[in-house]
């Protein structure tokens, strides 16, 4: 009965430690999204002279667009994210759309070397940030 006892114990611990650190990689993942966003920010303020860096950060962005939805799996429930990504999946995932949407339209006004075409797009992309931010994630 104590072995019984003990492997259902180290079961619920295996489970706990497997959401723990599914929601840190949502936030280590969320983190990147934020550090990308804040050096083409500097970039585009003139702050820091690295251009050259725009596309890789644009790139980048896209990439991690493409992988949010499956960083809020039910396993991932906790940290700053809000319950109801979970209890309004339709909402949240509009969200999640429109930040995929704005950053491969990032991406390509970045590659377009458009000047007219880059402060809409990092507006576009920093409304669908705030967005989801405003409504699913802690303060």
């Amino acid at each position: 009965m104590r072995v019984l006892m003990g492997l259902m114990v180290m079961a619920v611990a295996l489970v706990a430690s497997a959401d723990e650190n599914a929601v840190k990689y949502r936030q280590h993942t969320m983190s990147a999204v934020g550090g990308h966003m804040k050096a083409v920010v500097a970039i585009v303020k003139g702050e820091v002279n690295h251009k050259d860096d725009l596309a890789v950060h644009a790139s980048s962005l896209a990439g991690l667009s493409g992988i949010a939805p499956g960083l809020f799996g039910d396993d991932a429930k906790g940290g700053d994210a809000l319950p109801k990504i979970w209890s309004e999946p339709d909402a949240f995932k509009q969200r999640l759309d429109a930040f995929r949407s704005a950053a491969v339209d990032f991406e390509a006004a970045v590659g377009s070397d458009d000047p007219a075409k880059l402060g809409p797009a990092l507006g576009a992309l920093g409304k669908a940030c705030k967005s989801c931010h405003d409504n699913f994630k802690k303060e």
